[in-house]
């Protein structure tokens, strides 16, 4: 048996921008790339955030927003994905109730991950950044405060919440950090963390869920028999896309191609049907978001025109049949 197919990740935050572009409580999470052999990178989630860190709940049960800075990915012992990261507020700065701990997080594919909670490392400072490795069957905990003085912490298994359990910690000279070597470019306004491989399978699943689908080949049967315009129109493509699903197509026929009037083959050429809607499909509407239940598909968005005040939805057989369906108010808060 052949090696097993490794690729490279990088783990990444953006620099913010202005709050319609793309704001600190967007760019203050971790993002995504993949990095061909070249060092090429391919941001995932079209440059957007993958992890965010969870709000937490006010005193009167209001939420309050927090981010997250300076991701760190790592292998766990078992194979599965570990992430650490300092905890912030939604505005960039330094998140008080977060002072000597450190969000961490566990995903097994970079698609779901579990939040664990904070974990207390005891000495109550603000932590900057932090790094994590797994060698000799033990987890290394490196990390930097706010007064430059770093720590490196070692155990063997990390804990849902507080200090890890029978950890040897030492003071450190400086936190083994370096910046991601190979790299022929960044994704734009990216802030680097780190780099680590990931398993092929892993990377595919990937490619598949956060890279927009293209088309990669559509196919029709090599001969048919039609003796009418209806049969003909009856023949359809299957278009397969890039993340392995494939779908049938409507084909428009050129018919003046087509001889019916007598026995015999010709060859006769087709463009796959595309439909074309306007833009706009709804006018002052974010957010936009379409789901099906029972049979029927939904569209919902929140509403810009009255100051998001009401919810309005429409309801129809097809998606297509949402652009012209009747919007129906659900909620008004006006």
């Amino acid at each position: 048996m052949g090696e097993k197919r490794e690729e490279r990740i990088l783990c990444y935050t953006r620099m913010p921008m202005e709050d319609a572009v793309y704001s600190a409580k967007l760019a203050d999470s971790m993002h995504l790339a993949l990095v061909d052999k070249e060092g090429v990178c391919t941001p995932l989630n079209h440059n957007s955030g993958i992890l965010y860190a969870k709000a937490v709940q006010n005193q009167d049960g209001t939420l309050q927003a927090k981010s997250l800075k300076n991701p760190w990915l790592f292998r766990m012992s078992d194979g599965s994905f570990g992430v650490i990261a300092r905890r912030i507020e939604a505005d960039g700065s330094p998140d008080e109730s977060a002072k000597g701990k450190l969000l961490f997080f566990t995903s097994e594919d970079l698609l779901r991950y579990q939040e664990h909670g904070l974990l207390d490392l005891g000495r109550g400072a603000q932590i900057v950044e932090a790094v994590c490795h797994y060698e000799g069957e033990r987890y290394h905990l490196e990390w930097m405060e706010e007064d430059e003085k770093c720590f490196h912490a070692v155990f063997e298994k990390f804990p849902e919440s507080g200090f890890p359990e029978g950890a040897v910690l030492s003071a450190a000279e400086r936190i083994s950090k370096e910046a991601p070597e190979g790299l022929a470019d960044m994704p734009e306004g990216a802030l680097a963390g780190n780099m680590i491989s990931i398993p092929g399978d892993v990377a595919d699943r990937l490619r598949w869920r956060l890279l927009p689908p293209k088309n990669i080949a559509n196919e029709v049967p090599k001969e048919i028999f039609a003796s009418s315009p209806e049969e003909l129109r009856a023949v359809k493509a299957v278009a397969r896309y890039s993340d392995g699903t494939c779908v049938e197509k409507r084909v428009d026929w050129c018919m003046e191609e087509a001889v019916f009037t007598k026995p015999g083959t010709c060859q006769v050429t087709g463009r796959v049907h595309q439909d074309h809607y306007d833009f706009p499909v709804a006018w002052h509407r974010a957010d936009p978001c379409i789901g099906r239940w029972k049979g029927k598909y939904y569209f919902i968005a929140t509403n810009d025109y009255d100051n998001n005040h009401s919810l309005l939805i429409r309801e129809a057989d097809t998606i297509p049949g949402l652009v012209t369906a009747q919007e129906v108010c659900i909620l008004d808060t006006t």
